[in-house]
């Protein structure tokens, strides 16, 4: 799922934040070059006196840019797009590498939660499989002289489509 939320502020054109997703509803190339400025910078989560300062440049001056009231420099963009991590062309002309939308450490905790638990899992059930093949040993018996297992310890599917094939 997908979806951007517009916000329009006083003495701006538009600013944009994509919240989830990816840009389908957003056309960068639509927008203004005060718009993508706005945008890169949110995207980045980044204050407006943070930027203009890393910059050089006033607080001031970024807003304008951001309100297209004026235009950064030409030797302002390289230094723009390097700072909000955007290509130049992204930030002329609304094509090429964009900001990334943000993604909150709350889910990256909550996948790397998954993982770890997914992970655990696949050990236990993998250590479960190993213990009950060495019981199989101290019973002096191969794992293949039991039905439906293979010699090896491998699994052999036993749905039709894919009966004998090792899975």
């Amino acid at each position: 799922m997908s979806f951007c939320i517009v916000i329009v502020k006083p003495g701006k054109r538009r600013s944009v934040r994509i919240l989830v997703g990816d840009y389908d509803r957003y056309r960068a190339q639509d927008d203004t070059l005060g718009g993508r400025i706005s945008l890169a910078r949110e995207s980045a989560m980044r204050s407006i006196d943070e930027t203009a300062c890393q910059l050089g440049v006033t607080a001031q001056v970024w807003m304008d840019w951001e309100c297209d009231r004026a235009s950064p420099e030409s030797y302002h963009m390289p230094l723009i797009t390097g700072v909000l991590r955007i290509s130049l062309s992204w930030l002329v002309a609304g094509q090429g590498l964009g900001p990334t939308p943000f993604v909150s450490t709350s889910d990256v905790d909550e996948i790397r939660r998954d993982l770890h638990t997914a992970t655990v899992d696949a050990i236990c059930a993998q250590n479960r499989v190993q213990e009950l093949l060495r019981r199989l040993q101290e019973l002096d018996l191969s794992p293949g002289s039991l039905a439906g297992l293979p010699a090896d310890g491998g699994i052999v599917a036993t749905d039709a489509r894919a009966r004998g094939r090792r899975v």
